[in-house]
């Protein structure tokens, strides 16, 4: 008599044994069942090593087993304390109500076309059980899992748009994205949550091709002609600040009228006569953006009437990187909580995409340029169609990220009637997601391929490609991995001929 007993109800003997299992007779007490298995992907539910099972399978008896629920029933193995209290009262086992609330267990429906009369609670969505990072992903549950979380943290790395008065506050550091876009492949929790009002990307035309040998190991070929017209663009705003400080002996530091004719009257071209940088100014690395001085004595007996001499020279200096301009965006003045006079400046920085910056899909596929070409060189439909990037075919059999390969198409088909398409997770049965089919009926109406591939032109040969190219619109999002910042390149150095570096 067991506490608790599983037993299989119809067990059988392994087909294929071994020598072992006939020494301890396993093969008498077998453990398992004979199945027959297809080995194929079947429905999208079969990911990270999940099985789909036969319905007539069950009837028949696979898999059941049987629990010895009577013994339960009858108490055995049943422990249940039964306290007596001051009062000489004591708890008790009453009968259970079979009509309360708790009679049963919940009987959950996944959609309201399965409900039954024994059905309890209905799921309000599928998409419900992943989060807002994940919620964004189009056909999450096409890609291995690995991918959805990559993209849940590069989601949060790409530039875009953060609120309504991005432009009127002064935040330490802020990436914007210039020309965002909705995602022509959208989802219901983009919707819900109002990403598509503040976007973080572009929809990008991509060709699924290799393209050069700039293109390996993720990286992605880039169209000068995009770039051009505001692709992947954006503005970094950085603030700067200064406190002119009071000190113990009654002294302070000063802002001095700029001196045109100095040795420093290159450096201060951007202040006023006042001592600060206007807003609206060029502003270059190592000019002067407030000219401060401060007190030689800071410390000690209290001293009055300070002349010029009694002061030395301590500016504020821009340090930008070499070679390149920035704009004085606002200028704040106030007191701080010890009555000191505060300065703070919001430097902004437009930038373009150059060879190192980073890319991503929403798929978790993300990429550096490696180079950048003329539209001239670049391939072309018969449509007159140019791509905007070309990604390299080799990064999808190892990623496996089936929903970046049916948003190409979604994408497509979207442009092409004129309204966005859905690829929520788990949303083909509800309707909250276009299958693969229904994708290909349009592109089909259309006058596409209906696997979304085009006749494609050699733009430097001008001879048609040999095969027909996957392209269609992909939503790309530039994250903040700059080559331009420090932060992420390696510093400068000098390569010897013996292949050691020096810096």
């Amino acid at each position: 008599m067991d506490t608790l007993l599983y037993l299989l109800a119809c067990p059988q003997r392994p087909l294929l044994t071994s020598r072992t299992i006939e020494l301890v007779s396993h093969d008498k007490l077998e453990a398992g069942q004979n199945a027959t298995v297809p080995v194929m992907s079947y429905n999208g539910y079969d990911i990270e090593d999940a099985i789909v099972l036969n319905k007539a399978s069950f009837n028949r008896g696979f898999g059941r087993c049987v629990l010895n629920k009577a013994s339960l029933n009858r108490g055995f193995g049943r422990c249940v304390p039964r306290y007596k209290y001051e009062n000489n009262t004591q708890d008790r086992i009453a009968r259970p109500n079979r009509a309360g609330n708790d009679a049963g267990r919940m009987q959950i429906a996944l959609y309201e076309a399965d409900a039954t009369p024994e059905t309890t609670h209905i799921e309000i969505e599928p998409f419900t059980i992943l989060g807002v990072c994940a919620g964004l992903i189009p056909y999450p549950h096409h890609n291995q899992s690995p991918r959805n979380t990559y993209q849940c943290a590069m989601g949060k790395q790409a530039m875009g748009n953060i609120a309504y008065n991005q432009l009127s506050r002064m935040d330490t550091l802020l990436y914007l994205l210039v020309y965002p876009q909705k995602p022509l492949l959208t989802t219901m929790t983009i919707e819900l949550v109002g990403y598509d009002k503040l976007g973080a990307g572009q929809n990008a035309t991509v060709a699924v091709m290799s393209y050069s040998s700039y293109d390996i190991e993720d990286a992605i070929v880039m169209n000068k002609a995009s770039l051009d017209r505001g692709f992947g663009r954006c503005i970094v705003m950085k603030r700067l600040s200064a406190i002119i400080q009071k000190y113990e002996n009654n002294t302070q530091d000063r802002i001095a009228r700029p001196n045109r004719a100095g040795n420093d009257a290159g450096r201060m071209q951007v202040l006023d006569d006042d001592g600060i940088a206007a807003p609206g100014e060029i502003i270059r690395p190592n000019d002067i953006y407030i000219n401060k001085q401060t007190p030689r004595v800071t410390r000690g007996t209290m001293v009055t009437g300070l002349t010029d001499s009694d002061f030395k020279f301590a500016p504020q200096t821009f340090k930008g990187p070499i070679g390149e301009s920035s704009v004085v965006d606002k200028v704040a003045l106030f007191t701080d909580k010890n009555n000191n006079m505060c300065i703070k400046y919001l430097i902004r920085h437009t930038r373009r995409p150059e060879v190192g910056d980073k890319f991503s899909s929403r798929h978790g596929q993300k990429g550096v340029c490696g180079t950048i070409v003329q539209q001239e060189d670049f391939p072309f439909s018969e449509r007159g169609i140019c791509p905007d990037l070309i990604m390299n075919p080799h990064g999808f059999p190892s990623r496996m990220t089936v929903g970046k390969m049916i948003e190409l198409p979604g994408g497509k088909a979207g442009v092409s009637c004129g309204r966005f398409h859905y690829g929520s997770a788990f949303g083909e049965p509800s309707g909250h997601a276009d299958t693969v089919e229904a994708i290909s009926q349009t592109l089909v109406e259309k006058g596409f391929s209906y696997n979304g591939k085009d006749f494609i032109y050699s733009g430097i040969t001008g001879c048609p490609l040999q095969a027909y190219i996957f392209m269609g619109p992909i939503y790309y999002q530039k994250l903040k991995h700059m080559v331009r910042f420090p932060s992420f390149c390696n510093s400068s150095s000098m390569l010897t001929c013996e292949g050691s570096y020096h810096c």
